[in-house]
């Protein structure tokens, strides 16, 4: 074990064993800059945290940033990885007015008629980070010439 600069223990933890590619696929297809760090999964929930440690006989709330869930052999990306990126980190973002900004926080679907995406060809579904002044507000998903609210129903704003 090794103390690190604030005197905390902390072991390697052995992240080949841990079976990442759906991310890894995600993070090439959709973020431009993604910081380093030690993947951790937890069930099927993947975490990054800045140094390696071993929470095995502990409980905790969150063992780091909770980037999102690994299913059915494909990444969903969490909230939480959409309000701690920054616009230009996400390769495909969109911008949006007010109105359109609320209607979203309603947790309504929104058209889009554009055929590229920052200046990017468009592929098939691809997740788009929805943002209002520069600020992440969460993820969509552009299918068809709209973009799918993703926003989890706990941040949907009800009136």
């Amino acid at each position: 074990m090794k103390a690190d600069a604030y005197g905390t223990q902390s072991k390697k933890l052995d992240t080949k064993k841990f079976d990442i590619k759906e991310f890894e696929n995600f993070r090439d297809e959709f973020l431009a800059d993604f910081p380093d760090g030690n993947f951790f999964l937890h069930g099927a929930n993947l975490y990054l945290q800045p140094f390696a440690i071993d929470l095995t006989k502990l409980r905790v709330a969150r063992s780091g940033w909770f980037l999102g869930e690994i299913a059915k052999n494909r990444f969903v990306p969490s909230q939480a990885l959409a309000m701690g990126l920054r616009k230009e980190q996400a390769r495909f973002s969109v911008e949006l007015s007010d109105a359109d900004a609320e209607k979203y926080l309603r947790g309504e679907s929104l058209f889009f008629d554009g055929e590229e995406l920052n200046g990017k060809e468009l592929q098939d579904k691809p997740w788009v980070l929805v943002c209002r002044d520069s600020h992440p507000l969460g993820w969509a998903r552009l299918v068809q010439g709209r973009l799918k609210n993703q926003l989890p129903s706990g941040w949907v704003i009800r009136a």
